[in-house]
């Protein structure tokens, strides 16, 4: 009996088996060709796997070029961990459904990611996440500044659109000097690129918490694939509003370079 009506055995396991294939078909679903932001993010799910282990999830958020994000897909590598390997079947995946061209991938310091990159799309760039480069930061500051510093950094990645980080990083270069130089320890980061990845990591954050939300109420997942259809229809209902709207301000900001660098 579920919500006063009576379902059989049968039909359980016939709706069981219609998410499995609706979440297979939206896994493997044609990509577009090119991507201005790839951002890679992981959080725990409880599997039970002979015995229970707490397993990383991987969600990709794209940012296209129109400024509209994407949940690409999610992959759960299970005990065998975090590997250049495995990246590679992840990127490799990505071609295969359509994918042709990434301005940057954003993502922490995941093993094997940044050599699998090189190797399937060797045009993209790759950068850490801005969290992580703004702590590297504030290691580089004096403690009496940090406080200032620090406030500005926050009003770059959380900002609601690029042109509103883009302002906010503008006035933290205003105050205190160029963000690129070795002081601040954001050296290769430009200004595109950061605000991109701070709109991006904010964005992916809030997945990441809505992912955490909708599994909490399940301490244990009994099996891999039970995790997978949940993750599935979470994931592919954000991604329908994700699609319906465009980052605010993206339009504006200049990425012909992007353009012209895919193109070389």
């Amino acid at each position: 009996m579920i919500y006063g009506a009576f379902h059989s055995p049968q039909s359980i396991s016939r709706l069981t088996q219609v998410v499995e294939e609706e979440a297979k078909a939206w896994r493997e679903r044609p990509l577009s060709p090119e991507y201005y932001a790839i951002y890679l993010d992981g959080t725990f799910l409880h599997i039970r796997r002979g015995q229970t282990a707490k397993e990383p999830v991987y969600p990709a958020l794209g940012i296209l070029p129109d400024g509209r994000r994407e949940i690409l897909g999610f992959w759960l590598f299970g005990a065998e961990g975090e590997s250049a390997e495995n990246w590679e079947e992840v990127l490799k995946e990505l071609q295969r459904r359509g994918m042709e061209k990434v301005r940057i991938f954003i993502s922490d310091d995941l093993p094997g990611l940044e050599e699998a990159i090189k190797k399937i799309f060797p045009k993209s760039q790759w950068q850490l996440c801005v969290l992580h480069a703004v702590r590297d930061s504030l290691n580089k500051v004096r403690k009496g500044d940090q406080q200032g510093v620090a406030e500005l950094l926050q009003a770059v990645y959380k900002a609601e659109s690029l042109k509103e980080a883009e302002e906010a990083l503008k006035e933290l270069r205003a105050r205190w000097g160029e963000v690129g130089n070795e002081g601040f320890g954001l050296a290769g980061l430009s200004e595109l690129s950061f605000c991109a990845s701070a709109v991006s990591l904010y964005q992916l954050s809030r997945l990441c918490k809505e992912v955490k939300r909708w599994t909490k109420a399940v301490e244990i997942f009994v099996h891999e694939g039970a995790g997978e259809k949940l993750l599935y229809l979470v994931l592919s209902g954000l991604n329908e509003r994700l699609l319906a709207r465009r980052l605010r301000g993206f339009a504006e900001i200049e990425i012909g370079s992007y353009h012209a660098s895919q193109t070389q």
